[in-house]
């Protein structure tokens, strides 16, 4: 609530209609309901996260024949991230990779890169210096929540302190203020549509789409764009509407992209 105060969604709604609304009005056009602004339910997300977590927290065999976590080293993505806070709010949640957001509307990616700033400057002192505290000084009791290394995808407890130690980190983190430190995993945003082919979002583990506002049309484009890019194992959590279940990918030519016929499980 810090960084999006309830009280505040029309004002980030209405940053949203600046590229969203208004400029298909003055042309006398009706705006596409793909590009409404909304803001998805914090603790609903927050459960969905856990869940796709429950896929990867099995050890698995690695090439060498070990036993890894499955859950370590993955990639989250928003896509439709809006001002970024489900982005920020995953890397709150967990260790991630990385936590990216993909924005079509240039107005609230650019929001999204001011309160990714924020959270740069509350992972500094006062006098604008990097933190002097190391990762071992920044240790669970500090956090606003319980931290619990089990479902941080350890594979047990030392190695979940190891990767809580990787965690705090983080060029970004959260203040509260107690003096609270809330550390974030890493963060990228990027104003582009995975309507573009070339916009590449082959690396995400997990993917968000609140795709309540989706046409038919934007839906079989959000399934042709999983369908080319992500690999088997990508978890992709859709809202109201689900992905279509398989479909056929054209060549692009000039470009050694995937294409073909891709099946989506359900």
């Amino acid at each position: 609530n810090m960084l999006y105060p309830p009280d505040e969604m029309s004002s980030r709604n209405a940053i949203s209609r600046t590229d969203g609304y208004w400029k298909y009005i003055s042309k006398g056009e009706d705006p596409p309901s793909t590009l409404v602004y909304g803001e998805f339910d914090f603790l609903t997300f927050s459960d969905l996260l856990d869940k796709s977590v429950a896929y990867y927290n099995e050890s698995i065999e690695n090439q060498d024949g070990k036993l890894v976590n499955g859950w370590s080293d993955k990639t989250f993505l928003d896509i439709g991230s809006g001002t970024g806070r489900l982005v920020i709010g995953a890397a709150a949640l967990h260790p991630f990779k990385l936590c990216k957001g993909l924005e079509i509307l240039p107005g609230i990616h650019e929001s999204a890169l001011n309160n990714l700033e924020i959270c740069k400057r509350s992972s500094r002192s006062s006098d604008g210096s990097a933190t002097d505290k190391s990762p071992q000084e920044i240790n669970t009791s500090q956090l606003p929540y319980q931290w619990n290394p089990m479902t941080g995808g350890a594979a047990s407890l030392e190695d979940g302190q190891n990767k809580f130690n990787e965690f705090s980190s983080s060029e970004y983190s959260l203040s509260t203020d107690d003096g609270k430190v809330l550390p974030l995993s890493p963060i990228a945003f990027t104003c582009g549509s995975f309507d573009d082919p070339y916009e590449y979002i082959g690396d995400s583990d997990i993917v968000f789409v609140f795709s309540t506002c989706f046409s038919e049309e934007m839906m079989s484009k959000l399934s042709d764009c999983i369908g080319r890019q992500c690999r088997q194992g990508t978890v992709v959590i859709t809202t109201e509407f689900k992905l279509h279940s398989a479909g056929t990918i054209q060549p692009l030519p000039g470009t050694t992209m995937s294409f073909g016929d891709y099946d989506i499980d359900l």
